[in-house]
């Protein structure tokens, strides 16, 4: 083998990422460090387990309050009680072949290196930092920076968020799923009555074109990046999409 690409070879082991093994590799529960709450993190009980706190909750206001401040507190839990993804392909994590999915509307149960990902974004925003994430497909990666948005839409006073992509349809088009705000959209219609803030989904009057309202909160705001951002120093966080196709994303 020439020596340039055995060196070429060894740097890209280098920098790969490392997965657990097997992957994923979730615990049966998971205890949410700073609520102390037990969740349970394999998807058929996930999902019996969110069925129940949704049935107690629903006429319950102390309890709706109790996971209120829990979410408030903690992303990671918020995420796993309360935020679903859409996928249309399963995965199989030994040979990384792709099917049809059964089932397209899953709960988010964070694996291991979703955790990570998250505390990252907590580490860049306290830090001033700023992050690139080099991900792969079926890996979650866009679900956790639009989680971790939406989560300080909803729990965040005053915070103001930017999303940018190629073009105004990778920002917000009808149902397109490969779209930032329809995934917004779809965040929030799973949410319970209590959690949702008031008129914010598609065609009610806090949802309009790039722009997502928490009556609450300042909006949410998504520019195509054929223009120049017109607020892109007074935002807490900005998010880049299909950061290759954009020309130049820290403006």
């Amino acid at each position: 083998m020439p020596t340039a690409l055995a060196n070429a070879l060894t740097v890209e082991q280098q920098i790969r990422p490392k997965l657990a093994e097997p992957f994923p590799r979730n615990s049966e529960f998971w205890v949410c460090p700073k609520t102390n709450l037990k969740v349970p993190k394999e998807p058929i009980q996930n999902m019996r387990w969110r069925r129940d706190l949704l049935k107690r909750s629903y006429n319950d206001p102390v309890m709706q309050h109790d996971l209120l401040v829990a979410c408030q507190e903690s992303k990671l839990f918020w995420v796993n009680a309360f935020c679903w993804t859409f996928h249309q392909w399963d995965v199989n994590p030994k040979t990384g072949k792709r099917t049809a999915a059964k089932n397209q509307h899953v709960p988010f149960v964070t694996w291991e290196v979703q955790d990570d990902c998250f505390n990252m974004f907590d580490w860049c925003l306290e830090n001033g930092e700023d992050i690139l994430v080099n991900k792969s497909r079926d890996m979650g990666a866009s679900w956790c920076c639009m989680a971790y948005i939406h989560w300080n839409w909803l729990f965040t006073p005053y915070a103001q968020m930017l999303e940018m992509s190629r073009t105004k349809e990778y920002v917000d088009q009808t149902a397109n799923m490969k779209a930032l705000f329809p995934k917004h959209d779809y965040m929030n219609r799973w949410l319970p009555w209590w959690m949702k803030p008031p008129e914010c989904l598609p065609e009610q009057k806090n949802r309009s074109c790039m722009h997502l309202y928490n009556e609450l909160n300042l909006p949410v705001l998504g520019h195509t990046r054929t223009g120049q951002p017109s607020v892109a120093n007074a935002v807490l966080k900005k998010l880049g999409d299909r950061h290759p196709a954009v020309n130049a994303i820290r403006q």
